[in-house]
């Protein structure tokens, strides 16, 4: 007989979205969960307004989303290559 799969966890991460930063000029990452809520650096939050979590991240942080991925896409060779290419654009703002 075979295990019954387990019912999904609401703060289970589903998707990773990058950014910008607009103060530090750096590469943000923002952890999209499923019940709604997001995380930037150490901190989660609700989302407030409920629009989608680009719109809401760019409300109250000021972060431009470049583009999301969904979790088990994060390490994948693109996504590196498409966070590499944001990382230079990063850099080049910053000078």
């Amino acid at each position: 007989m075979m295990a019954r799969r387990a019912r999904p966890k609401p703060d289970e991460v589903i998707s990773v979205c990058y950014g910008i930063h607009p103060a530090t000029k750096e590469v943000a990452t923002i952890f999209v969960r499923r019940n709604g809520s997001y995380s930037v650096g150490n901190h989660t939050y609700s989302n407030q307004h409920n629009l989608p979590i680009e719109a809401e991240v760019n409300i109250i942080h000021g972060i431009e989303v470049e583009f999301c991925v969904p979790v088990y896409q994060m390490n994948d060779e693109n996504t590196r290559e498409m966070v590499a290419a944001l990382k230079d654009r990063a850099g080049r703002l910053k000078e």
